[in-house]
């Protein structure tokens, strides 16, 4: 079941230092800190990514899993995030649409170029993307990167271990505020 493109954060993000580390965490906590994406029971997505500021502007999103627990009556606690890799974007000169309530205005450029670094246990952080990959036999993920100003996409289709994602925006480069759409089970 495909459902539509979701913008990811309501406003762009300026990008900071990533501070998000794996393991087990309050589900308040989390949830009041990060914007966690609902995977809606589809366990995979396609991502692309977005931002304002100029033509090779560049930034990086880390791609966490998320995997809610339950206490014994049943109510959400905490949850479990697993680092899955990092996506390098660089924005090209393609924009989005010159009207209102479309999810990319015609002054926020598409990434046209984006370098996905997998997960391992040999990576900083390390994770188990990989390891999924793997284990699961669904498929690598993978970026389409055509560099020449057509949209990039990142393709994850080992998602259904996790209830949702959080993209943990890092420092920009050129650009002054970035975001994503995630289409789920793409």
């Amino acid at each position: 079941m495909l459902t539509d493109e979701k913008k990811y954060l309501t406003v762009n993000s300026a990008g900071a230092a990533f501070a998000l580390t794996a393991g087990r965490k309050l589900w308040s906590t989390l949830s009041a800190a990060a914007t966690i994406f609902s995977l809606e029971a589809i366990g995979s997505a396609r991502i692309s990514f977005f931002g304002a500021g100029n033509d090779n502007g560049t930034f990086s999103a880390r791609v966490w899993g998320v995997t809610k627990g339950s206490n014994a009556s049943g109510g959400l606690s905490d949850c479990r995030i697993e680092y899955l890799g990092q996506a390098a974007s660089t924005l090209s000169v393609a924009v989005g649409a010159a009207a209102s309530g479309v999810l990319v205005l015609n002054s926020e450029r598409l990434a046209d170029t984006l370098v996905w670094t997998v997960s391992t246990t040999a990576t900083t952080p390390k994770g188990p993307m990989a390891v999924i990959e793997t284990a699961y036999n669904e498929g690598a993920s993978a970026a389409y990167s055509p560099a020449d100003d057509t949209p990039a996409h990142l393709h994850l289709p080992s998602l259904g271990r996790f209830d949702g994602l959080i993209l943990e925006f890092g420092p920009l480069t050129n650009a002054t505020g970035v975001n994503a759409l995630i289409h789920p089970g793409a």
